[in-house]
């Protein structure tokens, strides 16, 4: 019986892991130097690794030597991914601090697969991939997850939308909130929220033939709406 839980001794992420009879081997330099120089962890100590597919492997240090990172494993599980299949839509926002929060706390919540989208309306155009991808990978590990994020980017809510996802757009004029009978017929989905300043009429006219769900009787700013709406999509699939 396993005494820790991840919580304890922190997840560390390790992408290209390999089994030698019953060790891991694996390699990364920036998170080799964070276990070793800021967490202080030594040969003996036993941590919690995810490869970002799923696999939970707990397990004692055995050594640390030239970047290799040797574990020799106590025990190993492969988790299953619910949020798979839904795609997050996150309207680029003029502060990209909030931008970010959204990111990280729809990460916590479980989410997998990010679309930064330029709307009609979005103040500014351009994004940092590869910041929101450290952003992502930090909140999976902060969150104890273990499905490493994705973070892409259009440059229109048409250009998201041509990807063939159903989209589960969220509007505060909406009538109904979101039920999880419609989620039950399979298929793949997008969480769609507006930007700063709203859909444009364009944006509406396309969104328009599919089901509109409410995320709050009042005004959110849209880096709030986005955690809703995730927290209620979230809520749905783990809970009913």
């Amino acid at each position: 019986m396993i005494s820790a839980s991840p919580s304890d001794t922190g997840l560390f992420y390790f992408p290209d892991c390999r089994f030698e009879e019953e060790c891991l081997i694996t390699e990364g330099e920036e998170e080799l130097n964070h276990l070793l120089r800021v967490m202080r962890k030594q040969a003996g100590d036993q941590i919690f690794v995810t490869d970002g597919k799923g696999q939970l492997i707990f397990g004692e240090i055995v050594s640390i030597a030239k970047k290799i990172l040797t574990l020799k494993i106590i025990q190993k599980s492969q988790k299953m991914n619910p949020y798979g299949r839904f795609t997050v839509f996150l309207p680029i926002l003029k502060n990209p601090d909030r931008f970010e929060f959204a990111l990280e706390k729809s990460v916590e919540l479980g989410f997998t697969d990010f679309l930064a989208v330029r709307y009609h309306h979005s103040i500014k155009p351009k994004v940092n991939l590869e910041r929101l991808q450290l952003k992502a990978v930090s909140a999976m590990k902060q969150s104890l997850r273990t499905f490493l994020p994705s973070v892409g980017y259009v440059d229109s809510l048409e250009s998201g939308l041509q990807r063939g996802m159903v989209p589960l757009w969220f509007d505060q004029n909406a009538e109904k909130g979101l039920i999880k009978d419609f989620l039950d017929t399979g298929g793949n989905y997008s969480l769609v929220v507006g930007p700063e300043g709203g859909f444009s009429a364009q944006e509406l006219d396309q969104l328009r033939n599919w089901e509109c769900f409410r995320t709050s009787d009042g005004r959110l700013r849209a880096e709030t709406a986005v955690i809703t709406a995730a927290s209620l999509l979230a809520y749905k699939i783990e809970f009913q």
